[in-house]
């Protein structure tokens, strides 16, 4: 539940195969921003912004 005039913020991956994570991991796999956009209106909520503010990069022998 939002306020009146409150807001709604979070940060996930983006859409990814599921490589970031151990092979064995059940997880998320992230959201296409313009999807989760829809969704949200959608929902009722306007004034939707995403922008990407960070990235992290694994490489494959930490996996």
């Amino acid at each position: 539940m939002l306020n009146p005039g409150g807001y709604l913020a979070f940060a996930d991956l983006y859409t990814e195969v599921g490589s970031f994570h151990e092979p064995d991991m059940q997880v998320q796999k992230g959201f296409e921003p313009a999807n989760l956009k829809k969704m949200l209106i959608a929902g009722g909520l306007h004034i939707i912004q995403y922008r990407h503010c960070f990235e992290i990069q694994r490489h494959k022998e930490q996996v």
